[in-house]
């Protein structure tokens, strides 16, 4: 498996946290691969990742993670090479500065807008509504953090389900990438109660079914 991920902040490490662990090799897509900040990640994956700019990246990755700041989306998917049918996982929200609301004035998700710049692509929204603490670390004494997917391709909905399964996560499709609103909300929802309540960010969401017998 290859995989390619747009950005290095918080979600973008945490994500190739997991890889790494199964020794998959991460291509990461940065302003500056030269930037002695990603020295320590080179010392000690070595082989498993590689830093370049977003137009050197290959195409062929399995899975592309955006995993950039929203105001950055619009030039970075400029430059981003792909192939028709990719797989492309938009793990971003469309926050406005504050982090108290959502750019959907237009009545379109951040999901939707991130495949209207990429067309052919198979985008899905995954990976958005939970902290970078959970991405790498799914497990809690109770039960495993909720991963909930949108997206118009089922077939790459279900390679992405069974990704997340891999990773460590409770994969759920919840429908269509028009769906993808319903997650964004839902990560502005686990902002609130991350940075202003008690309960801190140390938190995940998490799906309860009764089980009925007839």
């Amino acid at each position: 498996m290859k995989v390619s991920i747009l950005g290095a902040g918080n979600v973008g490490k945490a994500l190739a946290q997991k890889f790494f662990k199964q020794k998959i090799p991460v291509s990461f897509g940065v302003r500056n691969p030269d930037n002695q900040k990603y020295d320590s990640l080179k010392s000690f994956y070595g082989d498993l990742v590689s830093f370049r700019k977003v137009h050197e990246l290959n195409a062929d990755s399995d899975f592309i993670f955006l995993a950039v700041p929203w105001h950055s989306i619009t030039g970075v998917l400029r430059e981003l090479k792909y192939k028709k049918g990719q797989i492309i996982c938009d793990c971003t929200n469309p926050l406005t500065s504050d982090l108290k609301g959502l750019h959907h004035s237009d009545g379109l998700s951040g999901g939707e807008k991130v495949a209207s710049l990429l067309p052919g692509a198979n985008v899905i929204k995954a990976f958005n509504h939970t902290g970078a603490g959970n991405i790498e670390n799914p497990r809690y004494e109770d039960g495993t953090t909720l991963m909930l997917v949108a997206g118009d391709n089922l077939m790459s909905k279900q390679k992405t389900l069974s990704l997340i399964s891999k990773l460590g996560f409770q994969g759920v499709d919840i429908g269509d990438l028009s769906e993808a609103k319903h997650l964004e909300n839902l990560a502005l929802f686990w902002i609130h109660m991350a940075y202003n309540t008690s309960v801190g960010p140390n938190h995940s969401l998490a799906l309860l079914k009764e089980n009925i017998t007839i």
